[in-house]
């Protein structure tokens, strides 16, 4: 059996959290230099992360929320340190942790009203029929006959959809949205 090699990226997402302590304590210790080189090695291992994940398609629902949380957790804690030592303004700090906080609850409230994370089904789950190799066979498909849609060719078609989206201050479901080809 050939040795798989899809736990890569999410191993370089660890280093790169395990990576936040050194950089600290050399901030804290004024070595400026080695805690940028180690800055710069988190920058140069996510990128090849990432691209690892993409290129092999070795994504992973665990590699999703480590390489955003190992970003973020440098990030805050270069900044909150920095401005710990007087050496970048607390109004600096505090925008850009607002504005990662910001970004990770936009993603919890979309995954949250919209998105569900839908899980993979467990041993104990019946999970339907499988294939040998223990990948899910494609579901069936039905495709609709030409004559039962029109293409954007035949006749305008307006288009009514409800936004599941609601709006923050009120909770309230967005308004109603329509459009129409003929009124572009």
């Amino acid at each position: 059996m050939p040795m798989r090699w899809n736990w890569l990226p999410n191993a370089i997402c660890v280093v790169r959290l395990l990576l936040v302590a050194p950089v600290v304590a050399m901030l804290l210790d004024e070595r400026y230099l080695a805690a940028l080189a180690l800055i710069l090695f988190a920058g140069f291992s996510d990128a090849l992360d990432g691209f690892l994940a993409r290129a092999f398609d070795w994504r992973t629902r665990l590699g999703s929320l480590l390489d955003p949380a190992a970003d973020k957790l440098l990030i805050f804690s270069v900044f909150v340190t920095l401005s710990y030592q007087g050496l970048v303004p607390v109004f600096v700090t505090v925008v850009v942790v607002m504005r990662d906080v910001v970004i990770v609850a936009g993603a919890a409230l979309y995954q949250w009203l919209i998105a569900p994370l839908a899980g993979d089904p467990t041993i104990i789950e019946p999970a339907g029929k499988r294939a040998p190799g223990g990948t899910k066979e494609p579901a069936a498909t039905t495709q609709p006959s030409p004559t039962s849609t029109p293409s954007r060719t035949t006749a305008p078609m307006p288009i009514s959809t409800r936004s599941p989206m609601v709006q923050p201050w009120t909770m309230a479901p967005c308004p109603r949205v329509t459009w129409s080809p003929s009124e572009v």
